[in-house]
């Protein structure tokens, strides 16, 4: 975490395929998270970034980065970093588990 960026990962007992199809359907979680790409790597959009790195077959983990870098100072005047407590972050992976392992 620098002074520009919020990070908070999470192991998620559920293989890499299960928490794809979490992030793909726009449903539960909303379409921001849908375009990770399915052969590893990360997606970055409205200054959320999410990585995953497959840990074992049933496991993956994530890591949902907010990135402040990008804000310009107009809105850096009236809104201060971070814009929310890392528990949000922290919560967001959390139900990305709960929605993953119930699939």
């Amino acid at each position: 975490m620098t002074n520009e960026t919020l990070s908070v990962s999470r192991t998620i007992e559920a293989p890499r395929e299960e928490v794809f199809a979490v992030l793909a359907d726009p449903e539960p979680i909303g379409p921001i998270l849908s375009r990770l790409p399915r052969d590893g790597g990360q997606c970055i959009e409205h200054g959320h970034q999410i990585r995953h790195l497959v840990v074992l077959e049933s496991r993956t983990e994530v890591t949902l980065t907010y990135d402040w870098s990008a804000v310009p100072p107009s809105l850096r005047e009236h809104i201060p970093f971070p814009p929310f407590p890392i528990d949000h972050l922290e919560q967001s992976l959390a139900n990305l588990a709960r929605l993953a392992n119930s699939g």
